[in-house]
């Protein structure tokens, strides 16, 4: 997926500041509610398991949205050096 497709994914009123003017690329992927919006577009999976982050809530068995794991993948993506269009790709 290319930026322009996956910020065009998200809803207007997640994509603009209180006062209307549109929001950076970093600030949106900040927002977890900007992943879980992409993610019912994509089609991503409500839950699958999560391995990599253990962080999860252990009453739900390891199980999280597949939009969360996409959004920590891209903060392991960051670390690695990568930038935000180059994981967005990968999508």
């Amino acid at each position: 997926m290319t930026t322009p497709e996956f910020i065009q994914k998200i809803p207007e009123e997640l994509r603009l500041h209180p006062l209307g003017h549109c929001k950076s690329l970093s600030e949106l992927v900040l927002d977890p509610e900007v992943w879980e919006a992409v993610g019912k577009k994509e089609g991503w999976a409500n839950t699958q398991w999560c391995n990599k982050h253990r962080t999860w809530n252990k009453e739900r068995n390891g199980q999280c949205p597949e939009w969360m794991d996409k959004m920590h993948g891209m903060i392991s993506a960051l670390i690695d050096g990568k930038s935000l269009e180059e994981y967005i790709t990968t999508l």
